[in-house]
């Protein structure tokens, strides 16, 4: 594999982009469909389980996956490699996938739609383990195709489950789901390629991919795209109509900004582990550097459309005409767009530390940054109502980024 020619980031970054705009799209669609057709209420309800679910999906296979980067150009004999990952990536599926279900249990008892999310999680392991394994090859058509199809069945099967009057609200967007990683899956395995095989294999073993690996799920659920515990507190505080309304904003906000800079970090990513491995450091330290230059690009460009068109997003796009709700609305634009760059900047530099095997510093200092914004939170939601949320999301991103950036120039 090539890495180190001219525009090797700049070509495979536009790839990235070209598909992560088309996911954006449909993403940003789904989201007025779903509140017009289900309500503002049952969209909240669905919010939270699936906030939930990909909380539950991060820890998972969070850690195999980031493993999988970090050690697979490492490895000599990268089919057993991947094979012994797969293994784990279902014995961790199937364990946590059923306590996920039996939670959810005490909160929704429909066995079939429970079912249905028992099998969304099953699939969606195995299909983010594909995805993840086509990322680390440097396969990014593959990548963003199939995640451009997924959401096609996302976006369209609930409509037209809906139009049909089959199952329940809550059965017909995971059923959607359910297809989505089905379809993508299958049209990544159609893709697949035998990797290479030695005799002699220089072995990562599993108590090596879950030293690094573990503290990285732990990371990811508290993530702030996944981080599902300020939207439970804006649910018992506020009800689920606010969560609704502070949802759509967050996700149209993180959902765009992230699917712009995600295409970079596709490609940034495993760049930087062969960099790494490769002992390529000029190239690491580059890449770095033209990184975080295309995320301020990136962010100076959504942060002047968001700031102009706010108000025509929340009423024409969001379908919201309540003045007050429209005027707390506006009130958070501005500071979940400065978090969510400031989150990626994070997540950029923290590479430093990932290379250097010092995830589980990585998952302290985010648990001790989430702790400090959940005790916050539960003071200041009741009082600020989801206005506080924004915030704090915002001090918790600098908060964030700030310890990571001592203890990169602490050592």
């Amino acid at each position: 594999m090539e890495v180190n020619r001219k525009y090797f980031l700049e070509k495979n970054f536009l790839i990235y982009l070209t598909g992560k705009g088309a996911s954006a799209l449909i993403s940003i669609a789904s989201i007025p469909l779903f509140i017009r057709i289900y309500g503002a209420a049952n969209y909240g309800s669905f919010v939270l389980i699936y906030s939930f679910f990909l909380m539950a999906l991060s820890l998972s296979n969070g850690w195999i996956n980031q493993a999988m980067i970090r050690f697979f150009h490492a490895d000599e004999n990268q089919y057993y490699f991947l094979k012994d990952l797969k293994k784990l990536t279902l014995i961790s599926a199937l364990i946590i996938g059923s306590i996920l279900v039996c939670l959810l249990y005490f909160k929704y008892s429909g066995i079939i739609t429970l079912i249905i999310i028992f099998l969304c999680f099953i699939l969606g392991s195995i299909y983010t383990f594909k995805l993840v394994e086509n990322q680390t090859v440097m396969q990014p058509k593959n990548v963003v195709f199939a995640e451009v199809l997924r959401l096609s069945f996302f976006l369209g099967i609930p409509y037209l489950l809906y139009y049909l009057d089959w199952g329940t609200f809550m059965y017909q967007l995971f059923f959607g789901i359910l297809l989505g990683y089905t379809a993508a899956f299958l049209f990544l395995k159609s893709k697949e390629k035998t990797s290479f095989v030695s005799e002699n294999r220089k072995k990562t073993s599993i108590k090596e991919i879950a030293t690094y690996g573990i503290p990285l799920s732990i990371w990811m659920v508290f993530s702030p795209t996944t981080n599902g515990v300020d939207r439970y507190l804006i649910e018992y505080y506020l009800g689920a109509i606010a969560l609704a309304q502070y949802s759509a904003v967050y996700d149209i906000v993180f959902k765009v900004f992230s699917q712009l800079s995600i295409p970079l970090n596709s490609i940034v990513q495993p760049l930087l582990m062969y960099a790494h491995n490769k002992k390529e450091n000029k190239i690491f330290s580059k890449t770095i550097g033209k990184a975080a230059l295309y995320l301020l690009i990136i962010f100076i460009v959504i942060f002047s459309l968001f700031s102009f068109f706010k108000e025509l997003i929340i009423v024409q796009y969001l379908g919201f005409d309540d003045r007050e709700v429209i005027n707390q609305l506006k009130l958070v634009f501005e500071p979940l767009i400065i978090s969510s760059f400031i989150w990626q900047i994070g997540i950029l530099l923290q590479k430093r530390l990932e290379v250097q095997n010092k995830t589980l510093t990585m998952a302290i200092l985010m648990l001790l940054s989430v702790s400090l914004s959940v005790l916050a939170s539960i003071w200041l939601i009741p009082i600020y109502g989801f206005i506080a949320s924004a915030y704090l999301m915002l001090l918790t991103s600098i908060l964030y980024s700030s310890l990571v950036l001592f203890m990169i120039y602490r050592k």
